[in-house]
């Protein structure tokens, strides 16, 4: 039986290794795309599990945090081939305002 291809980007960071854990121990094939990485899109990448993003220093490093969570996925879907892509963030957190 074919194993299902997992491309996970962000797979180092709190989401993303969670969801790199839970679906080796199921059998999944991983390939795996973090900071720095250029997406090798040369194949297919079947299912991107998108996890990435800039958590820290956001609002005195607003240029990375959207490279992180929104260039790379462009590039991502502009040049690469895959099946799926499942996107997931807990960049922010929000507040309930009072009124």
């Amino acid at each position: 039986m074919k194993k299902l291809m997992i491309t996970i980007v962000g797979s180092s960071g709190f989401v993303g290794s969670h969801i790199k854990k839970e679906l080796s121990r199921i059998g999944c094939q991983i390939k795996e795309i973090n900071s720095g990485d250029i997406a090798p899109c040369n194949q297919n990448l079947g299912v991107i599990f998108y996890c990435a993003g800039k958590t820290a220093n956001f609002r005195d490093n607003p240029i990375q945090t959207i490279d992180s969570t929104v260039s790379l996925l462009g590039k991502i879907i502009d040049t690469c081939s895959f099946e799926h892509i499942v996107f997931f963030s807990s960049v922010r957190l929000y507040e309930k305002k009072t009124i």
